[in-house]
């Protein structure tokens, strides 16, 4: 009977509430229909380089039913649950990980679940209030699709936080409506799922706007109740409780971990105020690209971390409802303050509070202040949600009112591009071009202002169809900005695995390999400094280009164009120049942020052993310049008129001794940055980094591979031309770096045989193609040094490593709480030790190590180390001590002896009685209700 009846009740319950979810249901279809079809995935920047091999590893420590407490795999080692990128119990990944899927499949489903969650869970707080159902549609359309959550879609640490927010809001208004035990637990829970899944700055940003919520909600609840004060306040101390012991493996391995990072000191003011959202960016709210897409943007920094868009219909709602303040006061209030937080936090260094806070250092470590934006997209959200809701209810007087007072607010927020595009040539420019660069959202926001006046003018506006269509339209407009704002990556490229991934999988290798994977590596390219003219209408430039490969894609040129210049070029392929062209490119010079320009165009698939010419040719004065070099081969010259629409005779006759420096690219098969196993891409074939691993690093590593490595540096040469590999190769080996990989091209002339690398092999993967290269030289996991010198300063050592006498076999610096007895018995520099090692187990937390010495000596395994990590000599406890500034080391006596290096955290051992405590106690509340309900109703009968 029961089952009969809460059965009908959720039947009526989805009818009230059919026309919001089918909106939801449409959108979120619609808007993820390519990976839906599997034809495409989302595979780019920290969702490609952190969070897939993350979530590989992950697997793999899952599967083995252990903790990923450290993993060889990131860097030189790293703890990987005290980390704060994503969190291992993320509860969906969890369960995903129980099923045979890729990691990378994984992440797409991830995707899929939390933004029709994110929509769903605003669309139902927002029903709690009662708003109705197109118009709580409309606040969760917005708030799961606009410019904060589409342009951080790559990064899992946010959306796994921020698409809960209203999960959360939703159980708070339940909880200050009825307290009770129950849903205290469900608070608390809600609130551990984020902790322990998102990045801690996103956290923080959403339980603040959480607690905000909650004390608004239950202060107008509990005004003339103090009764429902008292019984609010326990729930939520019990929630908090509840939320912490379970969180407690987000919390306490992180805390543990934070002084040993980079962050342990405070930020240089200039990242502090690095990435602020200045005033005039308020153009991208309703036209996201008007800085350029995600190829070519050159506004200011950075293109998706100061995403914000939610289109015209939304901004003038959303005034409208700060306009009106006679229902919903505490939804209104909430909004009101976060849009006033983000206003003074988000534009960081233009915002005179923000500044204040980081002179008087008050703000030491809140880096990337545009991050605010999150609370601007929520509020007009809610805002906008409630401004649909209240319109059917106004006279026609209000909503006149309504609609002079919106739009004086929202020209106030974009009023600050009209104030500096006089100021800002670029500026000026680019709204000039607004008609041509971006017709349809011209129209999306012509066809809005026109639904918005229709709602606050017209007497038909106040039927639901025109709620329907202003909603409908918002969601267009979002699906419009969004739907190439991160692009998708072939499924077939993106699973591709990379072609050296065999070769670093040897399965007679008992330890994993370090790789060290950057495209540019030591080799020679093709240079010019010589350029032509720019191009105008009296200048034209042919050439031709032999193709050796089927499927020619794009042309890569080398050129050079001023950021201030406009117009654009023409490039059309022919086979012969008496046939039509075979392809015809134009490209906006305008938009030109690289020395490395590629013409792309549909693919010709036969196109090997061809000779085609290109014409470049324009109508606008330009500042285009190609790069050339010297030519005596009459096949390879190119052609310069000058004259407007030459013929093919006068390009015949016009040919010069030069050549345009150009290179064909082809379809690609596989994914560059996955090939090239680049980043920690590297740890999904089950070898070590020895370059980036991000943000929150162990600071000696980071600061060792930043000096020693070049890390992520454009330009890894010193003064004297020398890479980083070959200026510091004496420390590549001791490192253990065994392999490294590069791209080369045809051009290139390879230049690693000669430096004493062996080549392991060479794939191509399309444009280009990656030689895997062996180190002979790499040192082995463990060796022995018989001299150490004492000096814990990590800079110190650091400074001594460059000295061009070190020698890693012969001298360690050892660093660690306390110096042992130096200098070792009898050790003089420049004396070897004479020694047996053998790795005999090497797990991500235990590493033994046989030992036999002829002399006490100094055990060096080159992998980074952390006070978590102690040391055992034949079962006995030893001294904790650091090898080169970073990595693990002990002081090993004369003789045989087994050295274990053993990973013991603390923090992760009160994580796990406090978790435990955590669910004991929220099993425990959970029973309390049905036992109340029983003795009421055993109470009631006996009565």
């Amino acid at each position: 009977m029961q089952m009969a009846i809460r059965w009908k009740n959720t039947r009526r319950l989805l009818h009230r509430n059919r026309s919001g979810l089918v909106v939801l249901l449409v959108m979120w279809l619609l808007f993820f229909s390519r990976t839906f079809s599997g034809q495409a995935v989302y595979f780019l920047d920290d969702l490609k380089i952190i969070f897939y091999p993350l979530e590989h590893v992950y697997g793999t420590f899952q599967a083995n039913g252990r903790l990923p407490v450290w993993s060889p795999l990131f860097g030189f080692g790293h703890p990987l649950i005290a980390w704060g990128q994503l969190g291992f119990f993320t509860p969906l990944h969890v369960l995903l990980r129980l099923l045979p899927l890729h990691a990378l499949a994984r992440l797409q489903v991830s995707i899929l679940t939390y933004y029709l969650l994110g929509s769903l869970g605003m669309y139902a707080f927002l029903r709690r209030q009662p708003v109705l159902p197109m118009a709580a549609a409309l606040g969760g359309v917005l708030y799961a699709y606009s410019g904060f959550q589409i342009g951080h879609l790559n990064h899992v640490n946010f959306y796994t936080a921020t698409l809960l927010l209203p999960v959360l809001l939703t159980a708070v208004d339940r909880l200050c409506q009825r307290p009770t035990a129950a849903g205290s637990v469900l608070v608390a829970v809600v609130g551990a799922t984020m902790a322990l899944s998102g990045q801690p700055q996103v956290v923080l940003y959403s339980f603040i706007a959480a607690a905000l919520y909650t004390a608004i909600r239950g202060i107008r609840l509990s005004t003339h109740n103090p009764r429902h004060l008292l019984q609010l306040g326990a729930a939520l101390t019990g929630a908090t409780v509840i939320a912490l012991l379970l969180s407690s493996w987000a919390i306490l391995p992180l805390r543990e971990f934070l002084p040993l990072t980079e962050r342990a000191q405070d930020i240089p003011v200039t990242e502090l105020l690095d990435f602020s959202y200045p005033p005039y960016n308020t153009i991208t709210l309703i036209f996201p690209y008007f800085f350029g897409n995600h190829d070519t943007y050159w506004g200011p920094k950075g293109f998706q971390e100061l995403a914000a868009y939610v289109g015209i219909i939304p901004l003038f709602l959303a005034a409208a409802a700060l306009c009106d303040w006679r229902q919903h006061r505490s939804l209104r209030l909430l909004a009101l303050i976060m849009i006033a937080s983000a206003c003074l936090l988000a534009t960081g260094k233009y915002s005179p509070l923000y500044r204040a806070l980081v002179e008087q250092h008050i703000i030491t470590n809140l880096n990337i202040p545009g991050r605010f934006v999150f609370y601007f997209t929520t509020a007009v959200s809610i805002l906008a949600a409630l401004a649909l809701d209240g319109l059917t209810t106004y006279s026609r007087r209000r909503q006149a009112a309504l609609l002079a007072g919106s739009t004086v607010l929202t020209a106030l927020l974009l009023a600050p591009i009209a104030v500096a595009a006089p100021r800002v040539p670029r500026l000026a420019a680019r709204i000039s071009e607004l008609p041509a660069a971006m017709p349809i959202q011209l129209w999306l926001v012509a066809a809005g202002l026109a639904a918005v006046a229709a709602l606050l003018l017209w007497p038909v506006s106040r039927s639901r169809a025109w709620q329907t269509l202003a909603a409908v339209l918002a969601a267009a407009t979002l699906l419009v900005y969004g739907w190439q704002f991160n692009p998708l990556t072939p499924a077939e490229v993106a699973f591709a695995p990379s072609p050296a991934a065999k070769a670093l999988n040897d399965e007679n290798r008992s330890l994993p390999p370090r790789l060290y994977a950057a495209q540019h590596l030591l080799r020679t390219t093709e240079t010019a400094t010589a350029r032509t003219e720019p191009l105008s209408p009296a200048l034209t430039i042919a050439w031709p280009i032999h193709i050796d490969r089927p499927n020619l894609t794009c042309i890569r040129l080398p050129v050079s164009a001023d950021q201030n210049g406009h117009g654009s070029i023409t490039f059309r392929l022919f086979t012969a120049l008496t046939n039509p062209p075979l392809r015809t490119v134009t490209l906006d010079t305008s938009n030109l942020t690289t020395f490395d320009q590629k013409i792309c165009f549909d693919p010709i698939a036969a196109s090997q052993e061809q000779t085609y010419t290109i014409i470049a040719s324009t109508a606008d004065e330009t500042t285009f310049r190609l790069f050339v070099r010297p030519e005596s081969r009459p096949e390879y010259q190119a052609h310069i008129v000058r004259s407007p629409n030459p013929t093919a005779e006068d390009l015949r006759q016009a040919i010069k001794p030069i050549a345009i420096l150009a290179s064909p690219a082809y379809t690609d098969t596989a994914d560059e940055e996955s090939a090239l196993l680049m980043r920690q891409i590297n740890a999904v074939v089950g070898a070590s980094s020895a370059r980036w691993i991000g943000a929150l690093s162990i600071k000696n590593y980071r600061d060792f591979i930043e000096e020693f490595f070049a890390n992520d540096s454009d330009e890894p040469f010193d003064g004297d031309g020398h890479h980083a590999i070959e200026a510091n190769r004496t420390l590549l080996n001791m490192a253990g770096v065994t392999h490294l990989l590069q791209n080369l091209t045809a051009a290139t002339d390879d230049r690693m045989l000669a430096a004493g690398f062996t080549r392991d092999g060479r794939w191509s993967i399309g444009s280009s193609d990656i030689v895997l290269y062996q180190n002979p030289d790499a040192f082995p996991k463990a060796f022995l040094v018989s001299y150490a010198i004492w000096q814990p300063a990590g800079d110190e050592v650091r400074a001594a490593l460059h000295n061009s006498t070190f020698n890693p076999r012969e001298t360690v610096y050892l660093g660690g709480p306390t110096p042992p007895q130096l200098p070792l018995a009898d050790a003089v520099p420049g004396d070897p030790a004479a020694a047996a090692v053998d790795v005999t187990q090497y797990e991500s937390d235990r590493i033994t190590v046989d030992v036999t010495a002829a002399k006490e000596s100094v055990l060096v395994v080159n992998d980074t180390t952390t006070p978590q990590w102690h040391t055992v000599i034949d079962g006995r406890p030893a001294p904790y001590f650091t090898a080169n500034s970073m990595f693990k080391a002990a002081v090993v006596p004369a003789g045989r002896h087994t050295v274990e290096f053993r990973y013991d955290s603390p923090a992760i051992r009160q994580s796990k009685k406090m978790s435990l405590v955590g669910f004991i106690t929220a099993g425990c509340l959970l029973a309390v209700s049905p036992l109340k309900r029983s003795w009421r109703r055993l109470h009631s009968i006996a009565a």
